[in-house]
């Protein structure tokens, strides 16, 4: 491997989800959107829920994550999320339906309760792929 890209291997409780050779990672960590270059600095911290763009020799991808763990060691970065969403793979119809609900509970629940907490990462995440269909 080269000095110019290091190796992304994305997994999730089922299994890998990719393991390639990258330039560059754009993530969101739970403090806000972090970049991962060559030669970074070692690094560990929480995922957050959002878009995940690495850049490939074949030009730039792009994914929903959403929870989880992040390492870097130096040549190698690794990330545990709790899940991932593609173009390919999102069911938009399946997650319209939630979104009213969603809506609702983080408008109207108590912020410091497990239910709005879960509802606002349910409804972060269907935000995102909104984004990332839109892109």
């Amino acid at each position: 491997m080269s000095t110019e890209s290091f190796k992304l291997e994305l997994l999730v409780p089922s299994g890998k989800v990719l393991s390639e050779t990258v330039s560059s990672v754009s993530l969101p960590s739970a403090l806000g959107q972090i970049g991962i270059l060559p030669n970074h600095i070692a690094y560990t911290g929480l995922l957050g829920t959002g878009i995940m763009e690495y850049g490939t020799e074949g030009g730039a991808k792009r994914a929903v994550i959403s929870g989880g763990f992040v390492s870097f060691d130096g040549d190698r970065l690794q990330i545990l999320a709790d899940t991932v969403d593609t173009v390919e793979t999102i069911e938009r119809a399946k997650y319209a339906a939630d979104r009213a609900t969603l809506e609702k509970n983080v408008n109207e629940l108590d912020t410091q309760t497990p239910d709005w907490s879960i509802a606002k990462t349910k409804l972060d995440r269907i935000q995102a792929m909104d984004r990332l269909l839109a892109n």
